[in-house]
């Protein structure tokens, strides 16, 4: 039977921890690079276009924005977030902007939230680097499940494609992730659609089903 979101919207948008929202349905977040695009993916799984802000400016977001969403399908009427964390990394931020975000990321890390995975976003073309280890890390730390994903397959070719796969899943095995983090491993476009339907339906199962 499948399952599918029947209804998303902007729930909470919070600039400290103290107005994360009281309701804990269980959640999934949303982390990469700036300028990676995190919110477009957001966009595209939701099946909205304009729900999540989307800016050509890196570091746009700077809150942890909550989405409510209704499930349908086998999970007929469950309700969950998702959950659009700040950019990191980007170069240009004010040095106090950056220690904000940091400060804003490893509350909600360490909230005690029922985050059922993070969606870790990394641009396929590019390699992982300390600051992709750095929430690597962060979420080692935290015992919080990893869902690696491979956006911007459009811009290179199939082929292409799965070797940077294959070798970027050997460099993220280096960084921390282990075999289940790894099975996990979705190459999508955020901008064609390309396996966003895939990607939706483990996101839901897992809210569903853990």
């Amino acid at each position: 039977m499948g399952v599918w979101i029947k209804k998303a919207v902007l729930a909470t948008t919070a600039f400290k921890k103290d107005q994360f929202p009281g309701l804990d349905p269980g959640e999934i977040a949303f982390a990469g690079k700036s300028n990676v695009g995190k919110s477009s993916l957001l966009n595209r799984i939701m099946g909205t276009k304009k729900l999540v802000k989307v800016s050509s400016r890196p570091g746009f977001t700077q809150s942890v924005n909550f989405f409510s969403i209704t499930i349908g399908g086998e999970g007929q009427g469950n309700e969950a977030f998702f959950v659009d964390l700040p950019g990191y990394g980007f170069a240009k931020a004010p040095a106090s902007v950056k220690k904000k975000w940091e400060r804003l990321i490893s509350a909600y890390f360490s909230s005690g939230r029922k985050i059922k995975g993070v969606v870790a976003i990394f641009d396929i073309r590019r390699n992982p680097d300390a600051l992709d280890l750095e929430l690597i890390s962060f979420l080692r730390f935290y015992n919080i499940p990893i869902i690696p994903v491979l956006n911007k397959c459009d811009k290179l070719g199939r082929g292409a494609s799965i070797r940077r796969a294959e070798e970027i899943r050997t460099q993220l095995k280096g960084l921390g992730l282990n075999a289940s983090d790894l099975d996990c491993l979705s190459l999508v476009s955020a901008r064609s659609g390309s396996g966003v339907d895939d990607l939706r339906s483990l996101l839901l199962t897992r809210l569903v089903h853990t």
